[in-house]
């Protein structure tokens, strides 16, 4: 009656779906930022180095790759309004999805 919702599951939220299955969850490759394609978003999974965490470039922060020349020493990171220069041997530590 009071607070129960439509379906009468409680604040009206609804059952939530809490398995983990393959089926509900698209398989979304994790990859190091050397790998990324240019012109792309991605979501920061792992990020161990404390210059690039100072940087913005914090876990489930988003990001996007402006310029990834394999023949060049560094990438062209996009965080927020700022564009960061990330070398490529601190690039291969950052895990993106």
């Amino acid at each position: 009656m009071f607070g129960l919702g439509k379906r009468g599951l409680g604040n009206g939220r609804g059952r939530r779906h809490r398995h983990r299955c393959d089926n509900c969850h698209k398989n979304r490759s994790r990859i190091n930022l050397n790998e990324a394609e240019e012109n792309k978003r991605y979501i920061v999974f792992i990020n161990q180095d404390k210059k690039t965490i100072e940087l913005g470039m914090y876990v489930n922060s988003i990001i996007s790759v402006q310029k990834n020349d394999p023949n060049e020493q560094n990438i062209v990171v996009r965080v927020g309004e700022s564009r960061y220069i990330i070398p490529r041997d601190i690039a291969k530590n950052i895990i993106v999805k």
